[in-house]
Order: structure tokens, then C-alpha cells, then sequence
């Protein structure tokens, strides 16, 4: 939920106990991680996990670009270059199929 400022804020399904479709939090449960064992790509999920981010800006009030741009009300520019280490990265189709049905009777099950 939106708390003001940009910030958000927790609050538990328990807490919503006034609104009958919101009180469904009994059955949820946590993934044992050693479920996936070996059908999650490994390389993928390294890679996602040390995936690194840089970003770098060149703006430069006083420039004559921007001093021009400035006496005729215009907006000011810069430049910014990002740097990702992983970006659009697909997952291994045959890696996803593997994923159905890997928790039986949680998530998606494969077809019968």
C-alpha cells in the first residue's frame, strides 16, 4: 500500500480481517529452496544473483548548449550511460518446462 512519499508500507492479510476476500492467508507456505535442486538453471540463477548495475551522467549546467537552451525557456539536457551485467536474458526454455509440476500441488502443474 502506498504509505505517502514514495514509501510503501506492509500490512499483513491477517490484518484485513474486516474484508472476508483478503482473509485467505492461512494455507500459504514457504518454498523449500532444496525442491528446485537441479531444475533451476544454475548459470541463470547466478547470474541473476551477482547481477551488477552502473550508471554514470554528464550534465553540465553551464554548457553553451544548455546556457542557449536556458534563455529560450527550454528544458536543460544531459546524458546518462547505464551499464547492466544482465539484461533480457531469456530463461532456457527447456530449463522452464522443468519448472512445472517441481513442487507437486504448488504452482504450476504440468498437463495430463
Amino acid at each position: 500500500m502506498p504509505s505517502g512519499g514514495g514509501l510503501y508500507l506492509t500490512i499483513w492479510c491477517k490484518n484485513f480481517e474486516d474484508r472476508e476476500e483478503l482473509y485467505k492467508y492461512e494455507r500459504n507456505s514457504e518454498l523449500d529452496g532444496s525442491l528446485l535442486k537441479g531444475k533451476i538453471n544454475e548459470p541463470f540463477l547466478s547470474g541473476f544473483i551477482s547481477m551488477t548495475y552502473k550508471e554514470s551522467t554528464d550534465y553540465d549546467p553551464n554548457s553553451s548548449a544548455n546556457q542557449f537552451r536556458s534563455a529560450f525557456g527550454l528544458n536543460q539536457v544531459g546524458s546518462m550511460t547505464i551499464k547492466v551485467s544482465m539484461y533480457a536474458n531469456h530463461y532456457p526454455l527447456n530449463d522452464a518446462l522443468k519448472l512445472f509440476g517441481a513442487v507437486q500441488g504448488k504452482g504450476a502443474q504440468t498437463v495430463k
